[in-house]
Protein backbone atom coordinates (compact mmCIF):
# COMPACT_ATOMS: atom_id res chain seq x y z
CA UNK A 1 0.00 0.00 0.00
CA UNK A 2 2.55 2.55 1.14
CA UNK A 3 5.70 2.33 -0.94
CA UNK A 4 7.91 5.15 0.30
CA UNK A 5 8.47 7.56 3.15
CA UNK A 6 8.22 10.87 1.32
CA UNK A 7 9.27 13.06 4.25
CA UNK A 8 9.28 13.66 7.99
CA UNK A 9 7.86 16.90 9.41
CA UNK A 10 9.33 18.26 12.65
CA UNK A 11 7.68 21.22 14.36
CA UNK A 12 10.05 23.79 15.86
CA UNK A 13 9.69 27.15 17.57
CA UNK A 14 12.96 28.73 16.40
CA UNK A 15 13.67 27.80 12.78
CA UNK A 16 17.16 29.32 12.71
CA UNK A 17 18.27 27.45 15.84
CA UNK A 18 16.73 24.19 14.60
CA UNK A 19 18.44 24.66 11.23
CA UNK A 20 21.83 25.18 12.88
CA UNK A 21 21.40 22.09 15.08
CA UNK A 22 20.17 19.93 12.20
CA UNK A 23 22.97 21.11 9.90
CA UNK A 24 25.49 20.02 12.56
CA UNK A 25 23.68 16.73 13.08
CA UNK A 26 23.44 15.82 9.39
CA UNK A 27 26.75 17.38 8.33
CA UNK A 28 25.13 19.16 5.39
CA UNK A 29 23.47 22.42 4.50
CA UNK A 30 19.72 22.59 3.87
CA UNK A 31 18.46 21.87 0.37
CA UNK A 32 15.73 24.51 0.55
CA UNK A 33 14.40 27.33 2.70
CA UNK A 34 10.89 28.57 2.21
CA UNK A 35 8.17 30.78 3.62
CA UNK A 36 4.41 30.49 3.35
CA UNK A 37 3.27 34.08 4.06
CA UNK A 38 -0.46 33.39 3.68
CA UNK A 39 -0.24 30.37 5.98
CA UNK A 40 2.05 31.91 8.60
CA UNK A 41 4.76 29.26 8.45
CA UNK A 42 8.31 28.83 7.17
CA UNK A 43 10.34 25.70 6.55
CA UNK A 44 13.79 24.30 5.93
CA UNK A 45 14.25 21.08 3.98
CA UNK A 46 17.10 18.58 4.04
CA UNK A 47 17.14 16.19 1.08
CA UNK A 48 18.38 12.76 2.13
CA UNK A 49 19.08 9.69 -0.02
CA UNK A 50 15.48 8.54 -0.39
CA UNK A 51 13.41 11.02 1.62
CA UNK A 52 13.67 14.48 3.15
CA UNK A 53 13.39 16.11 6.54
CA UNK A 54 11.24 19.21 6.91
CA UNK A 55 11.62 21.63 9.82
CA UNK A 56 8.42 23.68 10.10
CA UNK A 57 7.94 26.77 12.27
CA UNK A 58 5.32 29.47 12.76
CA UNK A 59 6.30 32.73 11.10
CA UNK A 60 4.17 35.81 10.53
CA UNK A 61 0.39 35.87 10.34
CA UNK A 62 -1.75 33.00 9.14
CA UNK A 63 -4.00 30.21 10.29
CA UNK A 64 -1.53 27.33 9.88
CA UNK A 65 1.14 29.24 11.79
CA UNK A 66 -1.31 30.05 14.58
CA UNK A 67 -2.35 26.39 14.87
CA UNK A 68 1.27 25.24 14.77
CA UNK A 69 2.17 27.74 17.48
CA UNK A 70 -0.67 26.46 19.67
CA UNK A 71 0.46 22.88 19.06
CA UNK A 72 4.07 23.70 19.99
CA UNK A 73 2.92 25.52 23.13
CA UNK A 74 0.75 22.60 24.24
CA UNK A 75 2.97 19.68 23.21
CA UNK A 76 6.43 21.05 22.52
CA UNK A 77 8.71 20.60 19.56
CA UNK A 78 8.98 17.28 17.81
CA UNK A 79 7.66 15.03 15.13
CA UNK A 80 4.48 16.43 13.60
CA UNK A 81 3.97 13.91 10.88
CA UNK A 82 5.19 11.44 8.35
CA UNK A 83 4.25 11.78 4.69
CA UNK A 84 4.11 8.55 2.71
CA UNK A 85 3.85 7.80 -0.98
CA UNK A 86 1.38 5.31 -2.38
CA UNK A 87 0.31 4.10 -5.81
CA UNK A 88 -3.27 3.56 -4.62
CA UNK A 89 -4.55 6.51 -2.60
CA UNK A 90 -8.13 5.19 -2.40
CA UNK A 91 -7.05 1.84 -0.92
CA UNK A 92 -4.82 3.62 1.58
CA UNK A 93 -7.66 5.95 2.57
CA UNK A 94 -9.88 2.93 3.29
CA UNK A 95 -7.12 1.48 5.49
CA UNK A 96 -6.59 4.82 7.23
CA UNK A 97 -10.30 4.97 8.14
CA UNK A 98 -10.05 1.51 9.69
CA UNK A 99 -6.97 2.56 11.66
CA UNK A 100 -8.68 5.72 12.85
CA UNK A 101 -11.50 3.64 14.30
CA UNK A 102 -8.96 1.55 16.23
CA UNK A 103 -6.99 4.53 17.53
CA UNK A 104 -9.71 6.91 18.65
CA UNK A 105 -8.22 7.43 22.14
CA UNK A 106 -6.46 10.77 21.66
CA UNK A 107 -4.63 10.61 25.00
CA UNK A 108 -3.10 7.25 24.09
CA UNK A 109 -2.09 8.59 20.67
CA UNK A 110 -0.49 11.69 22.24
CA UNK A 111 1.43 9.52 24.71
CA UNK A 112 2.67 7.24 21.95
CA UNK A 113 3.64 10.24 19.79
CA UNK A 114 5.75 11.68 22.64
CA UNK A 115 7.37 8.29 23.30
CA UNK A 116 8.33 7.88 19.63
CA UNK A 117 9.54 11.48 19.38
CA UNK A 118 11.72 11.05 22.47
CA UNK A 119 13.20 7.83 21.07
CA UNK A 120 13.99 9.50 17.72
CA UNK A 121 15.61 12.48 19.45
CA UNK A 122 17.67 10.19 21.67
CA UNK A 123 18.84 8.20 18.65
CA UNK A 124 19.75 11.36 16.71
CA UNK A 125 21.54 12.89 19.69
CA UNK A 126 23.60 9.72 20.13
CA UNK A 127 25.08 10.43 16.67
CA UNK A 128 26.46 13.81 17.78
CA UNK A 129 30.10 14.04 18.83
Amino acid sequence: MLNALDHLIVGVRDLAAAEAATTRLLGREPSWRGAHPGAGTANVLYRLDNTYLELLAPEGEGGAGRLLGEHLEARGEGLLGLAFATDDAEAWLDTAHLLQARFSDLDAIAHERRRITDAVIEALESCLP
